[in-house]
């Protein structure tokens, strides 16, 4: 699997799993913490962190002298209170399970099967990795936990200017009652007319919408302050010429004037106010392209064959970064030695990559319990929840953690 976890991660999922599927009903109690501690084979205080984990998702209670019990979500021990429209891309369930199969047909197998398997997952799995389907699993769970039945819906199909008028149709008929809440992802999804049936308070957006003028809530990745801390360690680590890798900003087809405030803009700011302070403004270079398509041996040959090449690619992506480590191992450029490659959003690429990828990750059950609280609540007034970006360092910048 991708998702590579800790003892106390693994009893976080378990618990979690036996919550949704009722194998743990509200106000049931949990096994002692010597007990969990013996079942996943580890100690005490790993059980205790994932215990508060498990507190921080609002799913157990501590109580004096009883133990942990599992929180009641809603009354009548389950039935759901509202529907929740939730739009995710679909698509990357197919492609997640596929990615799984092939890493599972070729586990222990000799080392050539290593390249097999990148070159199989190369064909299939998306440029964002597994990260929407993370994102897409956790969103549904943790609805069903607060009492809200998600119904689930393509974006693919819905989100664009002109939805299909049949599928509209049997959308509306499934959600004329007891519709509480939309959650979508942003960015593409601000002209469609879906929204217009939510009074203003009822969407929420996740992940990188940023316009002032958006009619819902929010729960947003900091693009800005993410790109500073990356490319501010990039400066500490002695890199002079810091090269920032980008894909097109996203232009509204029917609000143009929103462009200029696309959440790319903050992006660009994160990156130039830390080449501002590490003295490095003279050397503010971006490389503009879409995904990863673009990066080929000759797109790197030509960046390096500049008069002042970069000493370090910033990239928006793990995917387009390991497109940049292919070219360089292609053109005979050492990785990080001659050249630093960075990603982000610390997905199944950056593991994959010949050169584990230094990247930047975020909270994902962060980012899933703040949406599914705004849709459970409803708050009185529009809320933008910014979730801190988290350094991932691998090895393409040359620096391991007790170097920092």
């Amino acid at each position: 699997m991708y998702r590579r976890l800790t003892k106390s991660q693994s009893i976080v999922e378990a618990v979690t799993n036996a919550i949704t599927k009722g194998e743990l009903k509200n106000g049931e109690r949990l096994q002692s913490i010597r007990r969990l501690a013996a079942q996943f084979e580890t100690s005490p205080p790993v059980v205790q962190s994932a215990l508060d984990i498990l507190e921080r998702n609002d799913l157990i209670i501590r109580k004096p002298r009883s133990g942990v019990v599992v929180k009641p979500h809603f009354p009548g021990g389950g039935s759901n209170s509202g529907k929740v429209l939730l739009c995710l891309p679909a698509s990357c369930h197919i492609m997640q399970n596929m990615c799984r199969l092939l890493e599972t047909k070729l586990k222990g197998k000799p080392v050539a099967s290593e390249q097999e398997l990148h070159r199989s997952i190369s064909k299939i799995l998306p440029p964002i990795g597994q990260l929407y389907q993370d994102i897409f699993e956790l969103v549904h769970e943790r609805l069903n936990l607060n009492g809200l039945l998600p119904v689930l819906a393509s974006h693919d199909l819905i989100m664009k200017p002109m939805p299909n008028p049949a599928l509209m149709n049997h959308l509306n008929a499934a959600l004329e009652d007891d519709l509480q809440a939309a959650i979508v992802f942003g960015k593409d999804y601000i002209d469609n007319p879906i929204l217009q049936n939510f009074p203003p308070l009822r969407s929420i957006f996740l992940f990188e919408l940023d316009y002032p003028e958006i009619p819902g809530n929010a729960v947003l990745l900091d693009f800005e302050q993410a790109f500073y801390m990356m490319t501010a360690h990039l400066a500490k680590l002695g890199r002079k010429r810091i090269m920032f890798s980008v894909s097109e900003p996203h232009r509204s087809p029917t609000q143009p004037g929103w462009n200029n405030q696309h959440h790319f803009l903050m992006i660009y700011g994160g990156y130039e106010r830390a080449l501002r302070e590490y003295n490095l403004a003279n050397y503010n270079v971006k490389f503009t392209g879409i995904y990863g398509s673009y990066i080929t041996k000759k797109v790197l040959a030509d960046i390096m064959s500049a008069p002042n090449p970069p000493d370090a690619i910033m990239c928006h992506m793990d995917f387009c970064a390991l497109n940049f480590i292919k070219a360089a191992q292609e053109l005979g450029i050492r990785v990080p030695e001659d050249l630093a490659i960075t990603g982000f959003f610390n997905t199944a690429w950056s593991d994959y990559s010949p050169v584990k990828i230094t990247t930047v990750g975020f909270d994902t059950e962060e980012l899933v319990n703040a949406a599914v609280a705004l849709a459970r609540d409803l708050p009185a007034e529009r809320r933008v929840i910014y979730l801190k970006p988290q350094l991932c360092i691998k090895d393409s910048c040359g620096a391991t953690l007790d170097l920092l």
